[in-house]
């Protein structure tokens, strides 16, 4: 079976994508955020969020680097 992107998975993709860009226009633009603010959650994150951040990011890494390619 050939893996290969049909124009839904395209549809799906870009909206993706075009989601997250508008999300961050949002915030850059209408929620009058600095930069610090924006990056650092005006510091008043919680020890949930930033866990959940944390675990997330290293089982990527991991995922990432422990998956061989198929040949």
């Amino acid at each position: 079976m050939a893996a290969a992107f049909v124009w839904i998975d395209y549809v799906v993709v870009g909206g993706t994508l075009l989601f997250s860009v508008l999300i961050g226009v949002y915030y850059a633009v209408f929620a009058k955020q600095d930069a610090a603010d924006l990056l650092v959650g005006g510091r008043k994150m919680g020890i949930a969020p930033i866990a959940a951040s944390m675990l997330v990011t290293y089982l990527s890494a991991i995922t990432v680097i422990g998956n061989h390619s198929k040949s």
